[in-house]
């Protein structure tokens, strides 16, 4: 996919690489012929072509060189999304499989739990209302787990769409979800926010202390803002050259009729042809000036979208790993929780086993373990995808496909 884009942006690159302006041809036609002593000069054919002044095919070639590989970060930071998406189905798949996975452990607990208070009730205990509260339940957790079927397979379905399979491709379902992003020090080298918000002039911009901050930033989307602004910074120069004088060579092809009644003199009548260098030098420059200004503003508004980009990317970090911190503490209270819960579940059974226990109270311990089972599945799922969004800035999947 890649090869093909490279192909195609090389393409525009050489049609576009041509930096000499085209030859002009003019035609003039006098309104009264010109007396020379070769005969009367009745029109002329021009033929001039404007030479370029130094660097200016240089810019040319570095405007183009950045304009393209804009589009190709545009392209990487199009697939960074894509991959994005892939991740939210897979994490979504993953909290499915888990709740599936849990699901059918509390079945397995209240099938035993029938079965023995079936033996009780064998026994002449009766115990029929009890086996009916827990039937009960059972069905109530058997619609969930249905359900949490259907959700999955909408994810799968999903998924195989975003990777290009047939929407029925079956999955190897995940058992857990796996990062190698650290936020940690993800982004140290941010320097502070004053030493690149703010742009010195036009040929200075953010962009030139963004370099110098030596961050680790990887992300196609900053690198596509920085290659603008490195475009618009090649445009500008090339409008100040255009205020400079400008060089041409060229051809004259004169037309002379010939003068009746001249004798010795050669070439009477005979049509010339000329060569020439041109010398123009520029007198009002108000419409280059203008030029100069556009340059300038277009210039200040890429390194503005730049800088914005760079605040807003430094401050979903920092609120990304704020973000797992407090995830991290969240998940490890409700494991607490669950392991108080599973607890007081193993004391019930035992008081039901015994005949003594309250089979509401169970209930209840069992659904509210399910609620904090499905809250820490969440969180889980928050977290790789808080970290997929990290990976995004700090270490693209995309930069794999122009390794």
């Amino acid at each position: 996919m890649l090869s093909k884009w490279n192909e195609i942006a090389s393409s525009e690159f050489q049609a576009r690489s041509i930096g000499i302006m085209d030859p002009t041809v003019s035609i003039g036609v006098f309104a009264a012929p010109i007396e020379t002593a070769l005969g009367a000069q009745t029109a002329r054919i021009s033929i001039n072509q404007s030479v370029p002044l130094p660097n200016s095919l240089k810019l040319q070639r570095l405007t183009l060189e950045a304009l393209i590989e804009a589009r190709e970060f545009g392209y990487l930071e199009e697939l960074d999304r894509h991959f994005l998406e892939m991740d939210k189905e897979w994490a979504s798949i993953y909290t499915e499989t888990m709740r599936i996975k849990f699901l059918d452990q509390q079945l397995d607990v209240l099938n035993e739990l029938t079965q023995l208070l079936t033996t009780f009730n064998s026994e002449g205990y009766s115990t029929n209302r009890k086996i009916l509260e827990i039937e009960l339940q059972e069905k109530t957790l058997d619609q969930q787990r249905e359900e949490a079927f259907l959700v999955r397979s909408q994810h799968v379905r999903n998924f195989n769409r975003l990777r290009n399979a047939p929407i029925t491709d079956s999955l190897i379902y995940p058992e857990k979800l796996e990062t190698n992003v650290d936020l940690g020090d993800g982004f140290d080298g941010f320097e502070s926010q004053d030493k690149w918000t703010d742009s010195t002039n036009h040929y200075g911009t953010s962009m030139d202390v963004v370099y110098s901050a030596n961050h680790q930033l990887n992300s196609p989307g900053i690198q596509r803002l920085e290659a603008i602004v490195e475009s618009k910074k090649m445009e500008l120069y090339s409008a100040e050259l255009s205020r400079y004088p400008s060089l041409g060579i060229g051809l004259d092809y004169i037309s002379i009729a010939e003068k009746p009644g001249q004798v010795g003199i050669h070439n009477n009548g005979k049509d010339a042809v000329l060569a020439k260098v041109s010398f123009s030098l520029p007198i009002a420059q108000k419409r280059k000036r203008a030029a100069i200004q556009s340059k300038a503003f277009e210039l200040s508004v890429s390194d503005y979208r730049l800088q914005a980009h760079l605040i807003e990317v430094k401050t979903a970090l920092e609120r990304w790993r704020t973000s797992l911190e407090i995830n991290e503490i969240q998940q490890s209270k409700i494991a607490d929780q669950m392991a108080i819960i599973d607890e007081l579940l193993s004391l019930e059974q035992q008081a039901i086993e015994a005949e003594q226990g309250d089979l509401s109270r169970y209930f209840e311990y069992l659904n509210r373990k399910l609620r904090l089972k499905t809250e820490l599945l969440q969180h889980q799922e928050n977290e790789f995808l808080t970290k997929m969004m990290a990976q995004s800035v700090l270490s693209p999947l995309s930069i794999e496909f122009i390794k």
